[in-house]
């Protein structure tokens, strides 16, 4: 089985083949604990900065252009404001 976080309205159409191999998490009303998108980022060899969504976001107004802002201070901005983790992640078992 795979997860995928993602926002409802970009999920795959019900009845899509995939929709039943593919489980989907609405990340902005249940996102991922800040281990579990932690364990995300190693496993894709990735740092917050790299998925960390800019527009749309309140990215400029906490701050987060701060290239001084360590990767935890980012991943702790994106757990208290998931619109700021760029989807869809998938992960795959």
């Amino acid at each position: 089985m795979s997860q995928t976080f993602h926002q409802p309205d970009a999920a795959l159409p019900g009845g899509h083949p995939l929709s039943e191999a593919v489980a989907f998490d609405d990340y902005l009303t249940a996102p991922p604990s800040r281990e579990a998108l932690a364990e995300i980022l190693r496993m894709m060899g990735a740092r917050p900065r790299d998925i960390l969504r800019r527009w749309g976001t309140p990215y400029v107004e906490l701050g987060l252009d701060d290239p001084a802002l360590s990767d935890e201070e980012l991943l702790e901005a994106m757990i208290a404001n998931p619109v700021l983790i760029a989807r869809p992640l998938g992960l795959a078992s």
